[in-house]
């Protein structure tokens, strides 16, 4: 046998590099997944011997997905991994999981390696190769690695865009006035979970007035959409609910950093 094999986050040829996961998310798809290829000269180019699906819906950053599991155990293999999903459903050969998109990545490179562990015994005896399917360079698509100046959330950009921004580090500043003497600070959050708010118009005194509704802080967004932000992260922190946030701010109002 020659050659090396490769785990890619992706369904090649789409999203060949350093950041598929987090562009797909950013591109809103309705599916992603795994791919089990060979390696060649050229960026995650070689033909495939495998590839497994995930749907993924669009609507909560807790993201919600569906992986066909073949017959797999479904349930996570150590403790740690128990503790990280939220909630497992087994139906018709399929697991129900809700995840922090971050956690995708993850999700994929164990499934990508329960799907090479079934697939070695072909690579071991050479039928790999005689299996494995070109890819078609006129479908292929790039992620390149994103760029610290990418994390930054503007709310003049509708709420679906912002929230398809699903990768760790995500950030966003805020203004925090203090009622009773004017004064304003500057908060820089890390956006943890979202979802676009279903509500077609929100009540705001203020065109940049940031609210909290239920268990949401509701920004204002671009094309009269709203981004719901159910968890957010401070500079040296610990992540914190939105309800949490909201309590810790005692009454002070909370505003769109306007750049």
């Amino acid at each position: 046998m020659r050659g090396t094999v490769n785990i890619h986050p992706s369904l090649l040829p789409l999203y060949r590099g350093a950041a598929p996961v987090q562009r797909a998310l950013q591109d809103g798809v309705k599916e992603t997944g795994v791919s089990v290829a060979f390696t060649i000269r050229a960026l995650d180019a070689g033909p495939v011997i495998a590839c497994e699906k995930v749907e993924v819906d669009d609507q909560i950053k807790g993201k919600k997905l569906w992986g066909h599991i073949d017959g797999m155990d479904p349930t996570p293999d150590n403790k740690e991994e128990k503790e990280n999903y939220v909630k497992w459903k087994v139906k018709d050969a399929q697991i129900m999981l809700w995840i922090l998109a971050p956690d995708l990545l993850a999700l994929l490179f164990s499934r990508g390696s329960k799907l090479l562990i079934h697939e070695l015994p072909s690579i071991f005896d050479g039928s790999a190769k005689v299996k494995a399917r070109p890819q078609d360079d006129s479908k292929a698509s790039l992620a390149p690695k994103i760029t610290p100046e990418e994390s930054w959330l503007s709310f003049d950009q509708e709420a679906s865009v912002l929230h398809n921004k699903g990768w760790p580090g995500t950030r966003a500043k805020v203004v925090v006035i203090d009622n009773k003497n004017g004064e304003h600070k500057v908060l820089e959050l890390k956006i943890i979970s979202s979802r676009v708010c279903g509500q077609s118009s929100i009540q705001l005194q203020e065109a940049d007035d940031i609210q909290f509704i239920k268990d949401a802080l509701v920004v204002p967004c671009s094309g009269s959409t709203s981004l719901e932000v159910l968890e957010v992260q401070l500079p040296g922190k610990n992540v914190i609910s939105s309800a949490a946030f909201w309590n810790g701010l005692r009454g002070q109002r909370l505003k769109i950093l306007s750049f």
